[in-house]
């Protein structure tokens, strides 16, 4: 019920990329951010973001992932360190119904607020992060 739940409140926002079915069980969410087309890396901005104006952490993907398999070619590492790079996993296992409720909504209203910040002509965004400015 736990992974339902979030997998429901996080499908609101139509920029988020969750699996195509939602999870029956387990521990972790994963979701993956938009890719900007200006070559600078949505989540890590994001989870800046996140921490400087809304006191909220995750845990990026590529932190999660415990290795990449020896049987993949260079081309295939490099695309699977990518993908994750953009990503980002959310353990729900030790969590209320109320307190995932609370959680996601705060992850959701945070990545709105984020969309819709100002953009330099890069089209970073602006004001939240000296990393940033």
């Amino acid at each position: 019920r736990k992974a339902k739940l979030l997998y429901q409140i996080l499908s609101k926002e139509p920029l988020l990329i969750l699996p195509p079915i939602p999870p029956t069980g387990g521990y972790f969410l994963w979701i993956r951010f938009p890719e900007s087309s200006l070559g600078f890396n949505v989540r890590d901005e994001f989870m800046s973001f996140c921490k400087v104006r809304k006191n909220i952490i995750f845990m990026p993907g590529n932190v999660c992932d415990p290795c990449v398999p020896d049987n993949v070619n260079d081309k295939q590492k490099l695309l699977i360190t990518k993908a994750l790079s953009q990503c980002a996993r959310l353990c729900f296992a030790y969590l209320s119904e109320n307190d995932i409720r609370i959680g996601a909504e705060a992850l959701l209203d945070a990545f709105r607020d984020f969309v819709k910040l100002p953009r330099n002509q890069k089209g970073r965004w602006l004001d939240f992060s000296p990393t940033f400015a």
